[in-house]
């Protein structure tokens, strides 16, 4: 009996050891070129990372424009056999029709994609102080009418130092503008975000929240009123940008002279770019992105 405690402390201590080397080490996503942790048959392997260091002082500009006939915006017919039909559908246009595709008439450019860079597998973007303060310390959600506003969202509430994820110091704010009850869920890795729900009273908000980057965007939705969805991007960097109403985008201060994985989703579409680039310093060509239904 003595021997079988003695191995089961073995065990228990080998057990630490293993969880206490993990420390340091950033866990994303297995699918992710940018993950850390690598499946090896069955098993899992946490590679360390080590900082990518490179100048921050690129300039990445440029497009998306919609290939094709432009995609109708629908009319929600949803809300009009809703008990808050009233309220609903004094929204603006872009809040009473399908949200998905947003594309101008005039340049065919499509509004709410966003356009990020990822560091090599086994790195992590070494930031500046400057990098790691983010424009505005609180972003917003919004719910006027029965839709959410915007309807995608980007953040940056953390970045890596090497060993763990720290605050930058931005938070989101969920709002409720109408004078009716709506209920926000968000839904998201399990090991990171995972899932959220709360009712948010009329006229009134939530606590604000920090929540964690993960490798693909949080589905936010309300119980109360089917149709409503959002989509939520959480970076760890702030190499990211959203395309305006005309398609357009530009992002400051990126690493030059390393190469990278450039990406472009749409929630349409989702990953439609996916390339490795290297940037230099300055202005970089604009890039023209195009995507279809």
């Amino acid at each position: 009996m003595r021997r079988v405690f003695t191995f089961a402390g073995f065990l228990a201590a080998f057990g630490l050891l293993v969880l206490s080397s993990g420390c340091g080490k950033h866990l994303t996503d297995d699918d992710d070129p940018s993950d850390d942790v690598r499946k090896i048959g069955s098993t899992r392997k946490v590679v360390a990372k080590t900082p990518l260091k490179a100048p921050l002082d690129g300039i990445i500009s440029g497009r998306v424009i919609f290939e094709g006939d432009i995609p109708t915006a629908e009319p929600i017919t949803a809300m009009n056999g809703h008990a808050d039909k009233g309220h609903c559908l004094k929204g603006s246009e872009s809040e009473t029709t399908t949200q998905t595709w947003h594309v101008d008439g005039a340049t065919k450019g499509v509004a709410d994609a966003v356009i990020f860079i990822r560091p090599p597998r086994d790195k992590y973007f070494e930031l500046t102080e400057a990098a790691r303060t983010p424009a505005t310390k609180i972003e917003e959600i919004r719910q006027p009418h029965c839709a959410f506003i915007p309807h995608v969202l980007t953040l940056f509430p953390k970045y890596f130092d090497g060993k763990e994820e720290k605050e930058t110091g931005q938070k989101l704010k969920i709002i409720n503008d109408a004078p009716i009850a709506h209920n926000v869920r968000y839904e998201g890795d399990p090991r990171k975000n995972g899932t959220f729900s709360s009712p948010v009273a009329p006229n009134g908000s939530l606590p604000l929240k920090v929540l964690t980057p993960e490798n693909s965007p949080l589905n936010v939705s309300c119980q109360f009123h089917s149709w409503m969805s959002a989509k939520i991007w959480v970076f760890d960097n702030p190499f990211f940008a959203k395309t305006d109403a005309k398609g357009n985008f530009e992002i400051k201060n990126v690493p030059t002279g390393v190469p990278v994985t450039f990406i472009a989703w749409h929630e349409g579409k989702g990953e439609f770019v996916k390339e490795t680039r290297t940037f230099t310093k300055g202005a970089n060509p604009p890039i023209t992105l195009k995507i279809s239904k």
